[in-house]
């Protein structure tokens, strides 16, 4: 592009918000001797100031996956390829890493003589001013899928980062009567309960009694009486083993060539038992019945608890290829119908938060869209988390409004899950840190502390 290839570098977007992390490499820094990009993929000469894009437009049935191809022994040999594919190489890496051959299904689809297939539409682009073609990358995606971004930026308090497993009643509560206290005349009016209250995955609406034995539309309904907007996690398309779903309807759920689920992954690591724990499957949001269950479900939420934001997670791991009710039906696709019928239940004046996910293909359906890995109690998790809320700024109010998860300024430590970094308190400098991102992105700004304790 003007001038030497050791001067170029490399902005690839990534399968999900943080599957992987998101990186800036240099050229000659390419893993296994390829760049690959999923949605879009953006090179860039720091001599000439010239950079080269290439965007997907739409993310309907495929996934578009960008591949740049250099070979170290051969200077001059470079390849680009741009596919239109389904799911399975990515979710190997993810949801399926655990589970066999027959779980791992490359997506075909038949073509009966005079028909044809469509790949997704792209966009690609020169330029001496990245930052434009970035911008204008998010316009055109803004106009084309009529994104939902004219709601007020919400700002509030979230339970994962101040609890993550081990939140009960008692500590909502308390929480919610501090945030009303002392920071709602500040704007902090959003109450979001992360995992942890439900019985099972894919099972929302049936509370975990030992850690909310009141119920979560009794405890809802006191923190509206403060005058705090109640918000809920769910990871609406996997299915436990544990849940009504599983237990009650193996139809429901999408199959591999021998009838049985596909097992996509399992549920973290107890911190108490040390074991995993339950196994996991993906819904078949193509069959009628899984449909009305995902409507009540969604209304239960938000027409009796009273709910109006919703987290929507885990998405990237149940977009996997298999067998639909709905014939021929791509991971992409089903899961846009899931959305329509989350959407359609909810209503348009609840918002809707895109977490882990295929970045585009919720476009249009969610409010809210993640676009970083989770933060948390270390400075650690914040310099991974840079990156991408830093990259994907041209998203904020184009794709959706930006989700840069939780910023923590407390010297909270958290000891007691093996998985988490967080060993050691934040210092004064690294909580500023953790605020500066979450400003940074534009989008919401939300506490992640125990507040009591600040």
């Amino acid at each position: 592009m003007g001038a030497s290839e050791s001067s170029e570098r490399v902005l690839s977007d990534s399968w999900s918000e943080d599957r992987p992390s998101m990186s800036i490499r240099d050229f000659a820094d390419a893993p296994d001797g390829m760049h690959r990009g999923v949605g879009s993929q953006l090179i860039y000469n720091r001599d000439s100031k010239r950079s080269f894009f290439v965007g997907a437009l739409t993310s309907e049935k495929w996934l578009t996956v960008l591949r740049l191809r250099i070979d170290p022994k051969q200077p001059n040999s470079i390849a680009y390829e741009v596919d239109s594919t389904g799911t399975t190489e990515l979710t190997e890496e993810n949801s399926l890493r655990n589970s066999g051959p027959e779980d791992r299904i490359e997506l075909s689809l038949p073509l009966a003589p005079g028909q044809s297939l469509l790949s997704e539409r792209v966009m690609a682009s020169f330029s001496n001013d990245y930052h434009a073609q970035l911008e204008f990358y998010g316009d055109v995606i803004r106009r084309l899928h009529h994104a939902r971004v004219s709601a007020s930026t919400p700002i509030g308090w979230w339970s994962w980062t101040a609890y993550y497993f081990g939140l009960n009643e008692g500590a909502a509560l308390t929480n919610a009567n501090f945030l009303a206290a002392r920071l709602k005349d500040k704007g902090y009016e959003f109450f979001h309960i992360d995992e942890g209250y439900q019985y099972a995955r894919g099972e929302y609406s049936t509370t975990n009694a030992d850690k909310f034995p009141s119920g979560m539309k009794s405890l809802e309904y006191k923190v509206q009486r403060l005058g705090l907007t109640p918000g809920i996690w769910t990871a609406p398309f996997e299915v436990s083993e544990r849940s009504w779903v599983y237990q009650n309807h193996k139809d429901w759920l999408v199959h591999n060539p021998r009838g049985e689920p596909i097992h996509a992954g399992y549920v973290t690591e107890d911190s108490q038992t040390k074991k995993k724990l339950d196994q996991l499957y993906v819904l078949d949001t193509t069959n009628p019945d899984a449909q009305d269950y995902l409507r009540k479900t969604y209304a239960t939420l938000t027409k009796e608890w009273g709910i109006r934001y919703i987290k929507l997670d885990f998405m990237e791991d149940s977009a996997v290829e298999g067998y639909y009710h709905r014939p021929n039906t791509t991971a992409l696709e089903a899961q846009r119908i899931g959305l329509q019928v989350i959407r359609q239940a909810v209503g348009s004046d609840v918002l809707l938060d895109k977490d882990g996910s295929p970045i585009l293909n919720p476009v249009g359906l969610v409010d809210i869209g993640r676009t970083s890995v989770d933060t948390g109690h270390t400075f650690e998790a914040s310099k991974e988390a840079a990156p991408g809320i830093a990259a994907r700024y041209y998203m904020n109010r184009n794709f959706f409004i930006s989700d840069p998860d939780a910023f923590s300024v407390s010297r909270q430590a958290v000891v007691d899950e093996e998985w988490h970094g967080g060993k050691r308190p934040l210092t004064l400098d690294e909580a500023r840190v953790s605020i500066a991102l979450s400003a940074v992105s534009g989008g919401m700004f939300e506490i992640g502390d125990d507040l009591p304790t600040l």
